[in-house]
């Protein structure tokens, strides 16, 4: 399919540089608990089971060198992200949780390391 043709469907934009802009469908996956995130709170009653964080801090690859003042690589992609989750719902699904409330995700940088931290608290719901 051309560049043009491309275009022409109703989802993809032309960039004022020329480029395009395809949007990716946000697909949520599926994990064996709900995931609650930052103040969202499930209706039901809960008890609450145990905070779970994940984190990591690594010093600087290579190619996460600073370029013209710019940070370059830092963080976690989307899948990365998606696959901390998982171990993050697996964890809690290990000692009988139902849901996951009060998660959040944070990543930081600085000039010799890169980290991120998620976390939240399991929950068993009432009978």
């Amino acid at each position: 399919m051309s560049a043009l043709s491309l275009a022409n469907t109703s989802c993809v934009k032309v960039l004022p540089n020329g480029g395009l802009y395809v949007p990716i469908p946000n697909v949520e996956p599926k994990f064996p608990v709900q995931i609650f995130y930052g103040e969202n709170k499930p209706t039901a009653n809960y008890d609450f089971i145990e905070h779970i964080v994940l984190n990591e801090e690594k010093p600087l690859e290579k190619n996460q060198i600073i370029k013209q003042g710019r940070m370059l690589k830092r963080g976690n992609n989307e899948e990365t992200k998606q696959l901390l989750l998982a171990q993050l719902t697996m964890k809690a699904t290990e000692i009988g949780a139902h849901a996951l409330i009060n998660v959040t995700y944070k990543v930081f940088a600085t000039a010799t390391s890169t980290g991120y931290e998620l976390k939240g608290d399991a929950v068993r719901f009432g009978r």
